[in-house]
């Protein structure tokens, strides 16, 4: 297994373009299984984004559209459908297909276990490079799509297989070689977290007690997410506040439990937020809490890692690769996300006990100076594709 995070500036690959008029006519395809909200979607406006600006012809497509779609971040929807039912997957695959024998790319990256495939077949069948990324381990894939990609990977389809966490990239251990020699591993980067007010305006703004700490939570509504757990933990501790920003299919749940647990002055939904906004909650809260069954490697957990405070997560092996320090000390606070009693003592912990605040504190202010950046994960990216093509700049 390879990484290309040598110097967090893409100089692994070191063939990159000198500017946009060298790559010019190079074009991309970057493609997702369904058009949703959420950190896939985001991922690929961004590598688009980083790809026009080097003179790339780079379009994104999504397989189906989903029950929660995020079309504005799309240029193409394969099927106009909120699920793929037994033909349509047929379609899905026929209507990439086409597009790809038709616009030629020079390389098809997939985002998700299902666009993998198609990127992979599409590439054995058109002579495209195609990437397969996975953003979350494997024990978490459909298992048809799951031994469709691993035969594709040993195959030779893939020219990379790019996993965003070593955490990832080790749950895929137990492949062939000849699927592994292929494996690289591309950490994400975000932008650090930087509140641009103050922790009482932001109380102010949610209508929050200035008396109580407040912890914040921000993604889906949906089972991985695992927002229920959250809430019974919080009904645990007297005196803490939860502020929820975002939205999903068990919204209905949420609130229902809220309301059950007599939660309305401790529990607030905020919506979705854009980033700045949700940075200034980061930046001023007490804790940030992301109780996830599993991850890859969360943008928003990174975020809260910049922002260096106190951190609650799930003791999931893509969750504690983000908090370890470089002396193996933890940075964050960590629970058993299957167990609500489990994740109060772990706020009692975080929010409380002043020995464990301190015990974790240093490394989490550590951690806080060396997240890697959304440029240097972009610059990586960058000088991959380039370096794919056959392009020296």
């Amino acid at each position: 297994m390879t990484d290309i995070r040598a110097n967090g500036t893409g100089g692994a690959v070191g063939h990159g373009a000198t500017g946009a008029q060298s790559e010019a006519l190079r074009r991309i395809l970057l493609s997702s299984s369904h058009a949703s909200e959420g950190g896939v979607s985001v991922y690929l406006d961004m590598l688009a984004r980083v790809m026009r600006a080097r003179g790339w012809d780079a379009q994104t497509a999504a397989l189906y559209r989903s029950p929660r779609p995020d079309p504005r971040r799309f240029d193409e929807i394969m099927v106009e459908v909120d699920t793929l039912g037994a033909t349509g997957y047929g379609r899905a695959f026929w209507r990439f297909l086409s597009k790809v024998r038709r616009e030629k790319p020079d390389v098809v990256l997939g985002a998700m276990p299902l666009s993998n495939v198609m990127a992979g077949t599409a590439a054995l069948l058109t002579g495209s490079k195609a990437i397969a990324t996975h953003h979350s381990p494997l024990e978490t894939h459909s298992r048809p799509i799951a031994m469709l990609d691993r035969w594709l990977g040993s195959l030779g389809a893939y020219d990379s297989v790019i996993c965003v966490s070593e955490a990832v990239a080790r749950s895929f251990g137990n492949y062939p070689e000849s699927y592994l020699k292929h494996l690289q591993v591309v950490a994400n980067g975000v932008v650090p977290v930087r509140a641009s007010c103050d922790r009482a305006h932001i109380v102010e703004k949610y209508q929050l007690n200035p008396d109580l700490p407040f912890i914040v939570m921000a993604g889906r509504f949906a089972p991985q997410k695992n927002p229920l757990a959250a809430i019974k933990a919080v009904s645990k501790v007297p005196g803490v506040q939860l502020v929820m920003a975002g939205t999903g299919p068990l919204r209905p749940d949420v609130e229902a439990l809220i309301s059950e647990l007599g939660l309305s002055d401790r529990v607030f939904l905020v919506g979705l937020l854009d980033r700045p906004d949700l940075h200034d909650l980061m930046g001023t809260c007490d804790a940030f809490m992301q109780v996830s069954l599993y991850e890859g490697q969360s943008l928003a957990l990174l975020e809260a890692v910049s922002a260096g405070r106190p951190i609650i997560i799930s003791d999931v092996p893509t969750q504690v690769e983000s908090v370890i320090g470089a002396d193996g000390g933890l940075g964050a606070t960590i629970c058993d996300p299957e167990d609500p009693q489990s994740i109060a003592d772990a706020i009692t912990l975080a929010l409380f006990d002043d020995v464990h605040r301190a015990r974790v504190s240093k490394t989490a202010q550590a951690l806080a100076q060396d997240v890697r950046t959304d440029e240097q994960m972009q610059s990586d990216y960058a000088e991959y594709f380039c370096s794919i093509v056959g392009r020296t700049g």
